[in-house]
């Protein structure tokens, strides 16, 4: 279940900076805001991979128990 989660979160942030890139090919959005953007989505996801590192340790504490 866990890694469920992993992967849906890299799937989101793929499918986030395929949109920004049409964006930013479209004209939608600027170069500036594009970099913010981007610093944005890759930094939810290292906060993702995070939360599931600690609620994988969690796990395993509970079943050692």
């Amino acid at each position: 279940m866990i890694r469920n989660n992993e992967k849906i979160i890299d799937e989101y942030e793929d499918e986030m900076r395929e949109h920004h890139i049409e964006r930013l090919k479209e004209g939608i959005c600027s170069n500036e805001a594009g970099v913010i953007y981007l610093d944005v989505i890759s930094n939810l996801e290292r906060m993702g991979d995070h939360i599931i590192k600690i609620a994988n340790i969690i796990y395993q504490s509970k079943n050692m128990i």
